[in-house]
């Protein structure tokens, strides 16, 4: 991939884009995890499909749109499609477009670090785990303050 394709993709992600470390509250028999995900949408499909073919992100087509946290359809909206990273992936793709961000270069930088310290964990098995829920769920509350929407 050449650095101006990185670079395209920073400014996509930058824009369109979400960062997000996600709580999965059925995950873990019942006691939840957390995970990295990172994706981004569109509605034309060419430069979706451009995008899955340079990354290898998984590509996800909908019809319906999430509004106030549940599908409905609107015959007026375009169909859409959606690249998601998860964990390592994730990790791999924040780490290549990071010199170029902007808008998200903070979320991107605390998605890395979330991500760096629970791939650390896991690979000691047996073991009890240094990052405490307690940590995770912070990483997590950080994240949402990033997200969470202002008015201007």
């Amino acid at each position: 991939m050449t650095n101006t394709q990185i670079a395209w993709l920073a400014g996509f992600m930058d824009g369109e884009g979400h960062i997000g470390i996600r709580f999965d509250s059925k995950a873990n028999n019942g006691r939840g995890t957390f995970s990295l995900q990172v994706r981004v949408s569109n509605t034309d499909c060419k430069t979706m499909e451009w995008v899955a073919s340079l990354t290898g992100c998984r590509l996800y087509y909908t019809q319906y749109h999430l509004d106030r946290r549940r599908y409905t359809n609107n015959d007026k909206w375009k169909p859409v499609w959606t690249c998601v990273w998860l964990a390592r992936r994730a990790t791999d793709f924040l780490n290549m477009l990071l010199p170029y961000l902007v808008t998200k270069k903070e979320r991107a930088e605390l998605a890395i670090e979330f991500q760096t310290r629970l791939s650390r964990e896991r690979g000691r098995k047996g073991k009890p785990s240094s990052f405490t829920d307690t940590e995770r769920q912070a990483y997590h509350d950080q994240m949402r303050t990033f997200n969470k929407k202002t008015t201007a």
